[in-house]
């Protein structure tokens, strides 16, 4: 409103009612004064609130907050890395095998019938050998522990064949050949088991 015409305005009214309209209007500018008041406050407060999270989480983008609230997903990163078998638990995985077939054959005697075919269980023993000491050979060249459980295989194996040798008639006799064959055998299953046992317990302590 022009300064004339409120002027105008307030010299016509009475005393009462310019008091009245002066306490008003000073009402009506306090109300709008604590609003204004209230709203700056709550926006400080929602702001600093803000900010706190911010700060504790060390993120300033909500995205960036949001992400650590996901769980990680489990892939080819979070898995552990293979335990490395030692390097001479990987030699004697690779060449027990070999080393004690070689011992039984340069202590076996010669068979009863030169002639016989081989028996069915040595032949099949035989293979399962074959395909015991490749595995064997092949986990410890890659350091594996798994090599030590082919081996454990290989000494069982040989220890089936050792007894199996006898019952099928290939040899008549047992002679101090036999129990060679027998002990070099059991070793060999024994100290395999065992290394097996050693180096996982020791994996899982370190772990």
């Amino acid at each position: 409103m022009p300064n004339g015409m409120s002027q105008n305005a307030g010299s016509h009214c009475r005393p009462g009612e310019r008091a009245a309209i002066t306490t008003q209007s000073a009402l009506d500018t306090l109300s709008w004064w604590r609003i204004g008041q209230l709203a700056s406050y709550r926006f400080g407060m929602w702001t600093t609130r803000n900010q706190s999270e911010e700060v504790v989480v060390g993120f300033d983008h909500p995205a960036d907050r949001a992400s650590l609230r996901q769980p990680p997903e489990d892939g080819p990163q979070a898995r552990p890395d293979p335990v490395a078998l030692p390097r001479s638990w990987a030699l004697f995985a690779g060449l027990v095998g070999p080393v004690v077939a070689a011992f039984c054959i340069a202590v076996e005697p010669a068979p009863a019938d030169p002639h016989a075919p081989e028996p069915l269980i040595g032949t099949l023993l035989g293979l399962a050998l074959l395909v015991a000491m490749t595995g064997a050979a092949w986990l410890g060249a890659s350091r594996r522990v798994q090599a030590l459980s082919w081996a454990s295989a290989v000494g069982a194996l040989l220890v089936l064949m050792t007894i199996s040798c006898p019952l099928s008639g290939h040899h008549t006799s047992i002679g101090m050949w036999w129990a060679a064959q027998f002990i070099v055998s059991g070793a060999a299953w024994a100290i395999a088991a065992g290394g097996r046992f050693v180096v996982t317990r020791g994996a899982r302590t370190t772990a």
